[in-house]
């Protein structure tokens, strides 16, 4: 729906800050991939915005080096956590869940994230999850932490190890 009411824009996959979008049509605002209109407000939708663009900014910071497979597998890592009970129930939440990702406390997160990095996020929330539900990543050969060296990977990806 969002492609119909924006013939304008060459590829909707790829929406900039600041350029204008249509998202409404007979009152009702258009969900991207939602084959039915939903009662979605503008600001549930910037919100919504803003959260790939985190997303996408921890996914650059920590899986910069990693192939584009990593990349989605650390985006997914972040939305499994949303989905289980024991995190937080956001996408901002879980990010900034005190003690989780190096790139909050290092500041890294602040730097914009790459198209490869956002599309890696698009994919992420569009396909089967490659990591088999994992919950944790680390890189074995610079993480410093006991406990995900305790953990039994699931799933190894580039230089990330996956677990639950």
């Amino acid at each position: 729906v969002l492609a119909e009411l924006n013939p304008q824009i060459e590829d909707i996959d790829l929406i900039y800050p600041d350029q204008e979008v249509k998202t409404e049509q007979s009152g009702k605002a258009a969900v991207p991939g939602s084959d039915e209109k939903a009662n979605v407000t503008a600001g549930q939708e910037k919100e919504t915005f803003r959260n790939h663009e985190l997303l996408a900014q921890l996914v650059e910071a920590e899986a910069k080096g990693e192939t584009f497979k990593g990349k989605v597998a650390v985006a997914e890592v972040v939305l499994n956590r949303v989905e289980h009970s024991t995190f937080p129930d956001s996408v901002e939440a879980v990010i900034y869940q005190e003690g989780q990702f190096s790139p909050v406390s290092n500041g890294s997160i602040n730097k914009p994230a790459s198209e490869e990095s956002k599309r890696a996020v698009h994919e992420a929330m569009g396909s089967e999850d490659i990591t088999q539900g994992s919950l944790f990543f680390h890189n074995p050969a610079e993480s410093n932490s006991s406990y995900m060296h305790a953990k039994q990977p699931i799933v190894i990806i580039g230089n990330h190890e996956f677990s639950k």
